[in-house]
């Protein structure tokens, strides 16, 4: 293509200027006609639940029966807030919360309770689920980080399941150990189950030379069918833990109802058995 065949303007001596300047030109006519925001679809909402701190660290603990933490929040979201649900990540937590429904901008606070006998020593780390809802249903985790005394005392299991599918009683073992130079005493026991038979064995020593105290939990071979709670409590002669509390879950076999028979005239064409 030779400049004698551009069209126009183009041909003339002010042409190559007129090219030269059309960027300048197209963006003064943009900036006339404006520019239009463009509208965002399907923008998700944030979570309404914010917690001051989303991980309470209380460093090391002195030996005590139980340690706390408290988790305080806010709702900051335009809707109604509900906690349905607080969900620990092991069985020696307690979430305790008083208020489940929480207006826009409400704040609001949760307890944990942690039993420090079923721990054993040094840094643990624990959560709690915190189910939700405000304008749809939600979770969110926050933990608590503690370091347990060496001197310390704790129970294992943390809780104990019978599974009863038979008609012999079945047992299983608790053991206290006693981490202190002074160790505590078992003095008594208690269940909250008729089904429960709990026996303090003689105490022994670990290899590490810790006290060890052992019970005999026994469930007899009638139980009822279906799942039932209860709860062990062991009492020692030591203020701080005087009582340790064990939970107990009784699974008994599902009782069927034997099939009916039909004991009246046989239909034509059956065979009496």
């Amino acid at each position: 293509m030779t400049f004698s065949s551009l069209p126009g303007c183009f041909r003339t001596r002010r042409g190559p200027l007129f090219v030269l300047s059309l960027p300048v030109l197209m963006a003064l006519a943009m900036s006339c006609l404006g520019s239009h925001p463009q509208s965002m679809a399907n923008v998700p909402e944030l979570p309404g639940l914010a917690f001051d701190q989303y991980l309470v660290d209380l460093h090391e603990v002195a030996p005590t029966e139980e340690i706390f933490g408290y988790f305080v929040f806010q709702n900051t979201s335009p809707h109604t807030l509900t906690i349905t649900k607080l969900e620990p990540s092991c069985g020696c937590m307690s979430p305790v919360l008083k208020k489940k429904v929480y207006k826009p901008g409400e704040s609001g606070e949760f307890l944990l309770r942690i039993k420090t006998a079923l721990q054993r020593p040094g840094s643990k780390e624990f959560f709690v689920k915190v189910h939700y809802t405000d304008s749809q249903p939600r979770t969110r985790d926050v933990f608590l980080r503690a370091v347990f005394p060496k001197e310390q005392i704790y129970v294992r299991p943390m809780s104990l399941t019978f599974h009863q599918l038979g008609t012999s009683s079945v047992d299983q073992e608790i053991v206290v150990t006693d981490l202190r130079t002074t160790p505590a005493e078992i003095i008594g026991v208690e269940s909250s189950s008729d089904f429960l038979n709990v026996e303090i064995l003689k105490p022994t020593k670990s290899k590490t030379g810790a006290l060890q105290q052992r019970l005999r939990v026994t469930v007899p071979g009638a139980v009822p069918s279906g799942r039932q709670m209860a709860t062990i409590k062991i009492f020692t002669d030591d203020e701080t833990f005087h009582e340790l509390k064990v939970p107990v879950q009784i699974f008994g076999q599902e009782r069927h109802a034997a099939p009916l028979r039909f004991v009246g005239p046989q239909p034509v064409g059956t065979v009496r058995r």
